[in-house]
């Protein structure tokens, strides 16, 4: 019985709802100029996840941090998806408005991708294989889809 009376006493006094239920999420991530077009958690990394954006950017962030720990600028090209590998934790593809599909390793390069696969379409979207991690999918402006083997330093 006394519980429920602090209880009433509570919603009684009309408190501010903002800080009964606080907001969980105290802060914002360093913004792209443009609209980001995807965002993808890394399987490996609990707290990290990328962005891209047709500002043709790519970032890795910290979910702890509000600043991108890693900002891929890839100039004149819209950035519409980016993606992480399955298999490897260093590992990620991008897909751009000019064709490209970028594949990054950190572990190898921090700057720039380390492959690219180029068409004359713009690629819109890709995404690894989760069982057979050598392929990635890749679609196309124009409804073509295809699907490359990625070369063993992708992969190992």
């Amino acid at each position: 019985l006394g519980d429920v009376y602090k209880r009433q006493q509570i919603f009684l006094s009309k408190p501010d709802i903002r800080k009964l239920y606080p907001n969980s999420v105290a802060f914002a991530y360093e913004q792209h100029y443009g609209p980001v077009y995807s965002a993808s958690h890394s399987p490996f990394e609990r707290n990290t996840f990328l962005t891209s954006s047709i500002d043709g950017s790519i970032r890795v962030y910290d979910t702890l941090s509000t600043k991108a720990l890693l900002n891929f600028d890839m100039l004149n090209q819209y950035i519409f998806k980016a993606q992480w590998s399955p298999t490897r934790p260093s590992v990620f593809a991008a897909c751009s408005s000019n064709g490209d599909t970028l594949i990054f390793d950190l572990l190898s390069n921090m700057k720039s991708p380390i492959r690219v696969v180029s068409n004359q379409k713009p690629c819109i979207t890709c995404e690894f294989n989760k069982k057979q991690p050598d392929l990635i999918a890749v679609a196309y402006e124009g409804r073509n889809i295809k699907i490359y083997q990625l070369p063993t330093d992708c992969l190992l």
